[in-house]
């Protein structure tokens, strides 16, 4: 299957899902429920595409990034980022959503706003 027919799929499937979610009775609990679901589906289709582009060649420089962000995982790494979105609300940052980057390009962007706050940048 396409890129371009799995975005159809989808867009389809989601158009479904919300004229579904119109007449569905709802309480707080399948809401908590059904967003559980939806941040999981999220979860997993990030790790897939961030498996889906570990594949590919890197433009990260050996030795560029340092052990301490080396060591992290993903989840970690994205953690840290919105961390630092917060503590410094005036940083322009590349990607609105990190989660598509493969894990050295993570590494590679945390290394890169880390050197800046450092600098004073």
């Amino acid at each position: 299957m396409s890129e371009q027919d799995l975005d159809t799929y989808m867009a389809i499937a989601r158009a479904v899902a919300v004229e579904e979610a119109k007449t569905m009775p709802t309480t707080p609990d399948l809401q908590r429920r059904a967003h559980a679901i939806a941040e999981g589906a999220r979860d997993r289709l990030a790790a897939i595409r961030r498996a889906e582009r570990a594949k590919r060649p890197s433009n990260v420089v050996s030795g560029a990034i340092r052990d301490a962000i080396k060591a992290m995982s993903p989840a970690q790494i994205l953690g840290r980022l919105s961390e630092l979105r917060t503590i410094h609300p005036e940083m322009q940052f590349a990607h609105r959503s990190f989660e598509h980057l493969s894990d050295d390009d993570l590494r590679s962007a945390l290394e890169d706003v880390e050197s800046l706050i450092e600098r004073g940048d």
